[in-house]
Protein backbone atom coordinates (compact mmCIF):
# COMPACT_ATOMS: atom_id res chain seq x y z
CA UNK A 1 0.00 0.00 0.00
CA UNK A 2 1.03 3.94 -0.36
CA UNK A 3 0.17 6.50 1.65
CA UNK A 4 1.09 9.14 4.56
CA UNK A 5 -1.39 8.15 7.11
CA UNK A 6 -1.54 10.82 9.84
CA UNK A 7 0.85 8.94 12.69
CA UNK A 8 0.11 10.52 16.33
CA UNK A 9 3.02 12.51 17.30
CA UNK A 10 4.83 12.74 14.58
CA UNK A 11 5.45 15.62 12.12
CA UNK A 12 5.51 14.98 8.66
CA UNK A 13 5.49 18.12 7.36
CA UNK A 14 9.54 17.74 6.32
CA UNK A 15 8.96 14.35 4.71
CA UNK A 16 8.63 13.98 1.18
CA UNK A 17 7.54 10.73 -0.81
CA UNK A 18 5.25 7.57 -0.30
CA UNK A 19 5.44 5.76 2.80
CA UNK A 20 5.26 2.00 1.42
CA UNK A 21 3.73 -0.34 3.58
CA UNK A 22 3.69 -4.30 3.15
CA UNK A 23 1.88 -6.43 5.31
CA UNK A 24 -0.02 -10.00 4.57
CA UNK A 25 -3.91 -10.00 4.80
CA UNK A 26 -5.86 -13.02 4.01
CA UNK A 27 -9.44 -12.12 2.61
CA UNK A 28 -12.29 -14.18 2.58
CA UNK A 29 -14.27 -13.44 0.17
CA UNK A 30 -17.58 -15.41 1.81
CA UNK A 31 -20.68 -17.03 0.35
CA UNK A 32 -23.18 -15.49 -1.62
CA UNK A 33 -23.05 -13.17 -5.06
CA UNK A 34 -20.55 -10.62 -6.59
CA UNK A 35 -22.28 -7.72 -3.91
CA UNK A 36 -21.95 -9.83 -1.19
CA UNK A 37 -18.27 -10.48 -1.76
CA UNK A 38 -17.50 -6.94 -2.81
CA UNK A 39 -18.69 -5.86 0.38
CA UNK A 40 -16.94 -8.51 2.79
CA UNK A 41 -13.68 -7.79 1.43
CA UNK A 42 -14.64 -4.22 1.69
CA UNK A 43 -14.89 -4.58 5.54
CA UNK A 44 -12.06 -6.79 6.24
CA UNK A 45 -9.65 -4.48 4.40
CA UNK A 46 -11.15 -1.55 6.27
CA UNK A 47 -10.50 -3.20 9.46
CA UNK A 48 -6.42 -3.13 8.92
CA UNK A 49 -5.21 -0.79 11.31
CA UNK A 50 -3.58 2.80 9.29
CA UNK A 51 -3.78 0.66 6.67
CA UNK A 52 -0.92 -1.77 7.63
CA UNK A 53 1.66 0.78 8.55
CA UNK A 54 2.05 -0.77 11.86
CA UNK A 55 3.25 -4.06 10.92
CA UNK A 56 6.34 -3.88 9.94
CA UNK A 57 7.21 -2.22 13.15
CA UNK A 58 5.80 -5.15 15.29
CA UNK A 59 7.17 -7.34 13.02
CA UNK A 60 10.70 -6.39 12.52
CA UNK A 61 11.40 -3.98 15.27
CA UNK A 62 8.73 -5.34 18.31
CA UNK A 63 10.69 -8.28 19.66
CA UNK A 64 7.94 -9.02 21.77
CA UNK A 65 5.42 -9.19 18.65
CA UNK A 66 8.03 -10.54 15.95
CA UNK A 67 8.11 -14.34 17.02
CA UNK A 68 4.35 -14.25 16.40
CA UNK A 69 3.90 -12.25 12.98
CA UNK A 70 6.76 -14.10 11.65
CA UNK A 71 5.42 -17.38 12.35
CA UNK A 72 2.28 -17.47 9.79
CA UNK A 73 2.72 -18.41 6.32
CA UNK A 74 4.47 -16.86 3.79
CA UNK A 75 2.38 -15.17 0.97
CA UNK A 76 2.93 -16.12 -2.48
CA UNK A 77 1.49 -13.62 -4.31
CA UNK A 78 2.26 -10.02 -4.15
CA UNK A 79 -0.69 -6.76 -5.33
CA UNK A 80 0.54 -2.96 -5.57
CA UNK A 81 -2.27 -0.79 -6.78
CA UNK A 82 0.10 2.58 -7.35
CA UNK A 83 -3.38 5.26 -8.15
CA UNK A 84 -4.54 7.05 -10.38
CA UNK A 85 -2.51 8.66 -12.96
CA UNK A 86 -2.89 10.50 -16.76
CA UNK A 87 -2.51 8.41 -19.78
CA UNK A 88 -1.56 10.29 -23.05
CA UNK A 89 -3.45 7.20 -24.46
CA UNK A 90 -3.17 3.52 -24.97
CA UNK A 91 -5.61 0.51 -24.20
CA UNK A 92 -6.00 -1.28 -20.61
CA UNK A 93 -5.61 -4.74 -19.96
CA UNK A 94 -2.78 -7.14 -18.42
CA UNK A 95 1.24 -6.68 -19.15
CA UNK A 96 3.24 -10.00 -18.78
CA UNK A 97 6.76 -8.59 -17.59
CA UNK A 98 9.87 -10.57 -19.06
CA UNK A 99 12.13 -7.83 -19.04
CA UNK A 100 13.57 -8.12 -15.29
CA UNK A 101 17.49 -9.35 -14.50
CA UNK A 102 16.68 -13.09 -13.92
CA UNK A 103 19.43 -12.69 -10.90
CA UNK A 104 16.82 -10.27 -9.17
CA UNK A 105 14.89 -11.92 -6.45
CA UNK A 106 11.52 -11.79 -6.08
CA UNK A 107 9.41 -11.17 -2.31
CA UNK A 108 6.41 -13.16 -3.74
CA UNK A 109 6.27 -16.04 -6.52
CA UNK A 110 3.50 -13.29 -7.98
CA UNK A 111 3.75 -10.11 -8.19
CA UNK A 112 1.40 -7.93 -9.55
CA UNK A 113 1.63 -4.07 -9.94
CA UNK A 114 -1.35 -1.94 -11.48
CA UNK A 115 -2.69 0.91 -11.57
CA UNK A 116 -5.44 3.06 -13.56
CA UNK A 117 -4.99 5.37 -16.18
CA UNK A 118 -7.20 8.17 -17.55
CA UNK A 119 -7.12 7.64 -21.57
CA UNK A 120 -9.29 10.07 -23.13
CA UNK A 121 -11.25 10.71 -19.96
CA UNK A 122 -12.10 7.09 -19.63
CA UNK A 123 -10.49 5.46 -16.50
CA UNK A 124 -8.49 2.08 -17.65
CA UNK A 125 -6.91 -0.73 -15.25
CA UNK A 126 -3.90 -1.65 -16.78
CA UNK A 127 -1.92 -4.42 -14.37
CA UNK A 128 1.61 -5.85 -14.98
CA UNK A 129 2.40 -9.42 -13.84
CA UNK A 130 5.77 -10.76 -12.97
CA UNK A 131 6.58 -14.17 -11.42
CA UNK A 132 9.29 -16.60 -10.37
CA UNK A 133 10.29 -18.33 -14.11
CA UNK A 134 11.60 -21.12 -12.21
CA UNK A 135 8.31 -21.85 -10.11
CA UNK A 136 5.46 -20.71 -12.78
CA UNK A 137 5.53 -20.99 -16.64
CA UNK A 138 4.70 -17.56 -18.76
CA UNK A 139 1.02 -19.65 -19.99
CA UNK A 140 0.43 -20.26 -16.29
CA UNK A 141 0.79 -16.85 -15.28
CA UNK A 142 -1.45 -15.34 -18.46
CA UNK A 143 -4.02 -18.08 -17.54
CA UNK A 144 -3.70 -16.26 -14.19
CA UNK A 145 -4.34 -13.20 -15.35
CA UNK A 146 -6.63 -13.68 -17.26
CA UNK A 147 -8.91 -15.46 -14.88
CA UNK A 148 -8.32 -12.36 -12.57
CA UNK A 149 -9.46 -10.19 -15.51
CA UNK A 150 -12.66 -11.95 -15.89
CA UNK A 151 -13.67 -11.77 -12.18
CA UNK A 152 -12.72 -8.47 -12.18
CA UNK A 153 -15.07 -7.63 -15.07
CA UNK A 154 -18.12 -9.81 -13.74
CA UNK A 155 -17.91 -7.62 -9.77
CA UNK A 156 -17.38 -4.27 -12.41
CA UNK A 157 -20.80 -5.11 -14.35
CA UNK A 158 -22.47 -6.76 -10.76
CA UNK A 159 -21.91 -2.73 -9.61
CA UNK A 160 -23.23 -1.10 -12.54
CA UNK A 161 -26.10 -3.53 -12.24
CA UNK A 162 -26.50 -1.60 -8.56
CA UNK A 163 -24.73 -3.66 -6.46
CA UNK A 164 -22.61 -3.43 -3.73
CA UNK A 165 -23.85 -0.21 -1.48
CA UNK A 166 -23.33 0.82 1.71
CA UNK A 167 -21.24 -1.40 4.82
CA UNK A 168 -21.06 0.12 8.45
CA UNK A 169 -17.72 1.34 7.75
CA UNK A 170 -19.24 3.94 5.48
CA UNK A 171 -21.23 5.26 8.54
CA UNK A 172 -18.27 5.43 11.65
CA UNK A 173 -20.32 7.67 14.23
CA UNK A 174 -22.63 5.15 14.79
CA UNK A 175 -22.54 1.40 15.81
CA UNK A 176 -24.59 -0.27 12.53
CA UNK A 177 -24.14 -4.02 11.34
CA UNK A 178 -24.77 -4.80 7.80
CA UNK A 179 -28.33 -5.78 8.34
CA UNK A 180 -29.36 -2.52 9.58
CA UNK A 181 -27.53 -0.96 7.13
CA UNK A 182 -29.43 -2.60 4.53
CA UNK A 183 -32.69 -2.53 6.18
CA UNK A 184 -32.35 1.38 6.06
CA UNK A 185 -30.84 1.75 2.30
CA UNK A 186 -34.56 -0.69 1.82
CA UNK A 187 -36.90 1.50 3.58
CA UNK A 188 -35.39 5.30 1.93
CA UNK A 189 -35.21 3.57 -1.69
CA UNK A 190 -39.15 3.01 -1.46
CA UNK A 191 -40.00 6.75 -0.55
CA UNK A 192 -37.71 7.23 -3.76
CA UNK A 193 -34.33 8.75 -1.62
CA UNK A 194 -31.09 7.32 -1.14
CA UNK A 195 -28.90 6.69 1.77
CA UNK A 196 -26.34 9.70 2.33
CA UNK A 197 -25.21 9.29 5.93
CA UNK A 198 -26.18 8.18 9.17
CA UNK A 199 -25.17 10.72 11.78
CA UNK A 200 -25.32 9.76 16.09
CA UNK A 201 -27.98 12.07 18.14
CA UNK A 202 -26.88 14.84 19.87
CA UNK A 203 -27.10 15.26 23.54
CA UNK A 204 -30.60 17.54 23.02
CA UNK A 205 -31.85 15.15 20.21
CA UNK A 206 -31.13 12.47 22.82
CA UNK A 207 -33.62 14.22 25.06
CA UNK A 208 -35.95 14.88 22.73
CA UNK A 209 -35.78 11.34 21.85
CA UNK A 210 -36.25 9.81 25.22
CA UNK A 211 -39.40 11.89 26.36
CA UNK A 212 -41.18 11.13 22.99
CA UNK A 213 -40.55 7.48 23.33
CA UNK A 214 -41.03 7.64 27.31
CA UNK A 215 -44.74 7.85 27.28
CA UNK A 216 -46.11 7.61 23.75
CA UNK A 217 -49.88 7.56 24.72
CA UNK A 218 -49.49 11.81 26.05
CA UNK A 219 -48.50 14.90 24.93
CA UNK A 220 -45.53 15.71 23.66
CA UNK A 221 -44.82 18.76 25.10
CA UNK A 222 -41.69 19.34 23.16
CA UNK A 223 -43.38 19.17 20.06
Amino acid sequence: GHGREELPGVDLSRTVGWFTTVYPVALDAGEGDAAASVRAVKEQLRRVPDKGIGYGLLRYLNEDTAGELSGGAVPQIGFNYLGRFASGGGGGGLGLHGGMDPRMPLAHVVEVNSLVEEAGGVPVLRAVWSWAGEVLSRERVAELAAAWFEELTAIADAVERGAGGHTPSDFPLVGLDQEQVTALETELEAGGTSLEDVLSLSPLQQGLAFHAGYDDESTDVYT
